[in-house]
């Protein structure tokens, strides 16, 4: 027992301690307490069993890593087959080149840089008249920087992969690729699939996709959201699409799936299958006040392309 003089001794005569006797007393007080009822399956509750029937959520994966994975032939094929989340070639592009490329996105004509098959899906002509005026463009990205993107980034998956590379086409009329984006704010889930945007296509004959993208100017947040939930066209269509923007997808669609953060990174040439929801996150900013920090980007798909199509086997890059 504690000694009756609280203020002067304990047991043992010595002075009295505050820290023993509440160590002492919560000591005591915890052999009283009501002790939670712990089993295997769930949480625990201080006098709630656990009902046998209940199952702890188990969540399933088609990708076996969520770390990105280097560029290489391996990869590249276990990202067509979803089996990896992304793939991050760092410096793919010098701080150096990177400062000019901005400096120009930054001029008025290149802001109007911008051509993507998907806006006229009905209309070959429409988007193939455009590709001489979105190219002239693009010509002056490359004479002005110093670099040529689209070209490293076919030449670099050339070598990789061991396929030929080329623009997707209609005959003998080729795609644009190399979209450039100025985007401060979100872009919500959605994805993105050949066959289901564009039948009647070349692009339409392709059975796997992925999506490239280089970053130009570090930003603070601006993720990329990678789900490992394919898009099952029409069913998803009907069940998750919403109205407006009329090209986003609910996140109810999403729920329970794994899915990956992949960071910006100034430079670094990333991957992921399109075919996958994502999004991407807003730039961070104080709330209500408006922020210099943009993502400047370039990006387009890749489509593999079978040996049964003519024109295959063989990557073809659109925007």
């Amino acid at each position: 027992m504690l000694g009756r003089n609280f203020g002067r001794t304990t047991v043992g005569g010595g002075k009295f301690s505050p820290r023993l006797w509440r160590n002492a007393y919560y000591s005591s007080a915890l052999k009283k307490a009501p002790q939670a009822v712990k089993t295997s399956e769930g949480p625990a509750y201080p006098h709630v069993s656990t009902p046998s029937a209940y199952k702890s959520i188990q969540v399933l994966s088609n990708w076996h890593t969520l770390d990105d994975q280097p560029l290489s032939s391996q990869s590249i094929k276990e990202l067509f087959s979803n089996t990896i989340s992304t793939i991050r070639h760092p410096n793919f592009l010098s701080a150096e080149e990177c400062a000019r490329i901005v400096e120009i996105i930054r001029t008025e004509e290149i802001v109007r840089f911008c051509h993507y098959a998907f806006d006229t899906p009905d209309d070959k002509d429409a988007y193939l008249n455009g590709v001489t005026t979105a190219r002239s463009l693009q010509e002056r990205l490359k004479r002005e920087a110093n670099v040529d993107i689209v070209g490293r980034v076919c030449n670099i998956l050339r070598e990789t992969s061991g396929l030929p590379v080329r623009m997707a086409k209609e005959a003998d009329r080729e795609y644009f690729a190399g979209l450039v984006r100025v985007v401060d704010n979100t872009i919500q889930i959605h994805a993105d699939y050949g066959p289901f945007q564009g039948p009647g296509w070349e692009i339409g004959d392709i059975t796997g996709q992925l999506t490239w993208n280089v970053l130009f100017k570090q930003v603070k947040g601006g993720d990329t959201i990678i789900y490992d939930r394919q898009w099952q066209g029409k069913t998803d269509d009907e069940r998750f699409r919403k109205p407006l923007p009329s090209y986003a997808y609910s996140p109810a669609g999403m729920q329970g799936q794994i899915f990956k953060v992949m960071p910006p990174i100034e430079g670094h040439l990333t991957f992921f299958n399109p075919r996958n929801f994502h999004e991407v996150k807003p730039c961070d900013r104080t709330f209500g006040q408006s922020t210099d920090d943009v993502r400047y980007t370039m990006s387009s798909f890749v489509g593999f392309l079978p040996e049964s199509t003519s024109g295959g086997p063989a990557l073809i890059l659109w925007s």
